[in-house]
Order: C-alpha cells, then sequence, then structure tokens
C-alpha cells in the first residue's frame, strides 16, 4: 500500500504543475482584466473567448503528451520503481478528463469576467463532490465498481472534470449560446 500511496502522491504532484502551468497559458490570452474591462463590448468579449477556445487544442495536446511521459520521466528521476507503474496509470487516466478541465476554465473564466460567479462555483462544488464520490467507488471498488487502486483516482477526476464542463455550460446556456453564433465572425 505505501508504494501505491507513493505512485498517486507522485502523479497529483505532476497533475497539479502540469495544470497549473496550463492554466497560467490558458488565461494568456482571454485575461481576466481584459475580459472584464471588455464585458460590455459582447463583440470583444466573444473574441477573446474563440481565441481561448483556439490555443484550448494545442495546451489540451501538450499536457496528454506530458502527462503521458510520465512514467519514463519519473524513472529518469530515480522514483521508488514500485510507485512509478501507479503514478503512470493515474496520469494516463487524465489525458481523457483534460478537454472537460480546459473546456470548464476557459467557460468559467470567460463568465467570470462578465460577473456571472455563480455558474463556475456551483459546479466547482458538484464536481468535487462528484470526485469524492467516484474515487470512493473506483478506488476501493464500491458502487461495483473494481477497485483500480490510483489509477481510479484519475478516472474519477477525468470524469469529474468533464462533469464540471457540463455543469457550466448548461448553467450558462444563455450567455453563452449568443457568443457560440458569433464564433466564426470572432475568429477573424
Amino acid at each position: 500500500h505505501r508504494f501505491a500511496d507513493d505512485g498517486k502522491v507522485l502523479g497529483g504532484y505532476r497533475e497539479v504543475a502540469l495544470r497549473r502551468r496550463s492554466e497560467g497559458v490558458d488565461q494568456a490570452p482571454i485575461g481576466v482584466k481584459d475580459l472584464a474591462d471588455d464585458a460590455r463590448d459582447e463583440d470583444a468579449a466573444r473574441r477573446a473567448l474563440a481565441r481561448g477556445a483556439v490555443l484550448w487544442i494545442p495546451l489540451i495536446a501538450a499536457s496528454a503528451v506530458c502527462l503521458l511521459c510520465t512514467e519514463p520521466v519519473l524513472t529518469a528521476f530515480g522514483q521508488p520503481v514500485e510507485a512509478v507503474p501507479v503514478a503512470a496509470r493515474y496520469c494516463r487516466n487524465l489525458v481523457p478528463g483534460l478537454p472537460g478541465a480546459f473546456g470548464a476554465f476557459l467557460l468559467r473564466t470567460w463568465l467570470q469576467a462578465r460577473g456571472e460567479m455563480r455558474p463556475g462555483n456551483v459546479a466547482i462544488v458538484l464536481a468535487n463532490v462528484v470526485n469524492i464520490v467516484l474515487v470512493w467507488a473506483f478506488v476501493y471498488g464500491h458502487l461495483g465498481s473494481a477497485a483500480l487502486g490510483g489509477a481510479g483516482a484519475g478516472l474519477a477526476t477525468s470524469v469529474g472534470n468533464w462533469f464540471q464542463l457540463l455543469v457550466i455550460a448548461v448553467l450558462s446556456v444563455r450567455s453563452w449560446r449568443p457568443a457560440l453564433a458569433h464564433l466564426p465572425a470572432a475568429l477573424s
């Protein structure tokens, strides 16, 4: 159990480092201050959202590559041999949730800049509840799931990321739907 826990911790540190770095980059094209300044200018807000969405694609790809390289990186840095596969499985299971995580962050940032805090805050709370339940189920084998250990924690996080995006999207559909209609024009 000790090495399984070490593997989850190693994978978690790598995920947090990647996510913090990418959130900063993701926020650069649609800086919160810039969006707040442009909140009354719908065309500028749409352009900022479109630029963020375009940058979102290469950021997901780069993050996925980094997460998929966890095993050789941890091995090269001399981490415990027993912990490395656990961390690698955890990180591999994070990859399917990257679009959900980046999408939720992008939409939440855009909404916050427009002064709409509720959808993002509600989504964060609900996604954390979902993540807690799914970690319990996937890691320890409850609710009919096999006990997946550290890999289950990564899977739970991926599902939670998609759930967060879904909640934000549903709660803010009146805000983003008009912006989506003008997306092609905003990209030019």
